[in-house]
């Protein structure tokens, strides 16, 4: 059996440009890898099908899951007649703006080519990932970098390792394609600043960190708002809805406020995790 980490992500600043022909938005973001994970256990079988189990019932298992979208694109590139049964370790809250599923669509990937020695380059990955979801080729890439288009052009930024982060979700799920749908560009440009910000090592000036979704979201989710208020009165450095939420993160500079933060909101909302930048 293989033991899979698949990392979340947040978004230190998204800004949403144009509508396309095609129905997409371009963005603008900075997307952060992060050290919350959900744990894929992989074994193969000997029944030429893929087999998924989860421990939060509210994923699906079936054909659904962004896992067996990337098994249907992989398989046909194998040549053994073996299956796979994969059980999904879930601690990444789901429609929360994280990834999670992207994530665990991505590592699957990254991981089945290995074990099956598939030979395919990052580069192949990355194009097949881009027909499940716009999220999964940053998981190829990692760190700390800028994405536009889609969210599948990239550009590096200066690595954001080691801060501290406090997840905050308060358990309502939404949908991206609803945001997406209500959204307008905005096209703020703060995202040049906030990089700016991380490339000069003063990473905590919060008037350089922007979600154009977060007033669609939090339309829909008013206790975003109170979140981010209650964590900037925590003394965060910076507080902000990641994707289209509902989590929010909040960094800190320091590991006592975090620790702190975190004491006093563990049991007031149904998530909230401690973790750091990778």
């Amino acid at each position: 059996m293989y033991k899979i980490n698949s990392y979340g992500k947040i978004n230190l600043s998204l800004d949403i440009i144009n509508k396309r022909e095609d129905g997409y938005h371009n963005i603008d973001t900075i997307m952060q890898l992060i050290d919350l994970k959900d744990i894929l256990y992989i074994e193969e079988n000997k029944f030429n099908n893929l087999k998924i189990s989860c421990n939060n019932k509210e994923v699906p298992t079936d054909e659904n899951n962004l896992v067996y979208k990337a098994w249907n694109l992989l398989k046909k590139y194998k040549e053994n007649d073996y299956g796979l049964n994969v059980e999904i370790d879930k601690k990444i809250p789901i429609a929360a703006g994280l990834a999670g599923g992207s994530s665990n669509a991505a590592y699957f990937m990254k991981a089945i080519n290995d074990i099956w020695k598939l030979n395919l380059s990052n580069d192949e990955l990355k194009q097949l990932g881009k027909k499940i979801g716009a999220d999964l080729p940053f998981f190829f890439e990692e760190g700390t970098v800028r994405a536009e288009g889609i969210g599948d052009v990239f550009s590096p930024v200066k690595n954001f390792k080691n801060i501290n982060v406090l997840i905050v979700n308060n358990g309502y799920k939404i949908s991206t394609e609803y945001v997406y749908k209500k959204i307008k560009p905005l096209n703020k440009n703060k995202i040049e600043k906030c990089i700016k910000t991380i490339e000069e090592g003063k990473p905590f000036k919060k008037e350089f960190y922007y979600n154009a979704m977060t007033e669609i979201s939090a339309g829909i989710c008013p206790q975003i708002h109170e979140i981010i208020d209650e964590l900037y009165s925590l003394n965060a450095s910076v507080a902000l809805m990641s994707g289209s939420g509902s989590t929010v993160f909040a960094l800190y500079e320091q590991e006592d406020g975090l620790n702190n933060a975190y004491n006093k909101l563990k049991n007031k909302y149904e998530f909230v995790y401690k973790t750091k930048t990778l």
